[in-house]
């Protein structure tokens, strides 16, 4: 889930496309299967469910 962690950061398509040596075009598709998943519609929203989702198994975790 390496993809939507580095959208959360604020990179763009094309930076996490570099990083991880995919297209553009797979990051976009990857991120449209990962939001249609989630029920969510834009990036912001996607950073802040993954957010939550991180603090919620950081509470538990201990």
């Amino acid at each position: 889930m390496a993809v939507p962690r580095l959208t959360a950061t604020g990179l763009t398509n094309r930076q996490i496309g570099r990083e991880q040596l995919l297209s553009v075009k797979t990051i976009e598709n990857h991120l449209g299967h990962v939001c249609a998943k989630l029920g969510v519609l834009c990036r912001a929203t996607l950073a802040a469910v993954l957010l939550e989702t991180a603090g919620a198994a950081q509470r538990t975790s201990w």
